[in-house]
């Protein structure tokens, strides 16, 4: 009796859900990072990073729908895991230099 080829041995299937796991808090951290810089650009009054930013925010909930619709279960788990540690951690009011060229356009 012949397996299928296209199931991934037990380690393989472990470490995909490990890389999914890690690219969903990414987009999640990329989401909650963006909703303060746009806060912060429009408490600065900066129209231009405010639009850019708002841009890219409008990518990275495209992508977290994404996922949410691929991967339910998992976003539930990183959503849940977000919201505790954004609630324990504390969030600057003032960002260090060059803090937001991680999300401009190349």
């Amino acid at each position: 009796m012949q397996r299928s080829s296209y199931r991934l041995h037990r380690y393989d299937q472990w470490n995909y859900t490990w890389l999914i796991l890690r690219s969903i808090w990414q987009a999640y951290r990329c989401h909650d990072d963006l909703e303060r810089l746009i806060l912060w650009a429009r408490r600065k009054r900066l129209s231009n990073p405010k639009r850019l930013y708002e841009k890219r925010l409008v990518e990275v909930e495209e992508k977290v729908f994404r996922y949410r619709l691929r991967y339910p279960r998992l976003v539930m788990l990183v959503s849940i895991l977000q919201t505790f540690f954004t609630q324990i951690k504390f969030q600057p009011y003032y960002y260090t230099k060059g803090s937001a060229a991680k999300y401009r356009y190349h």
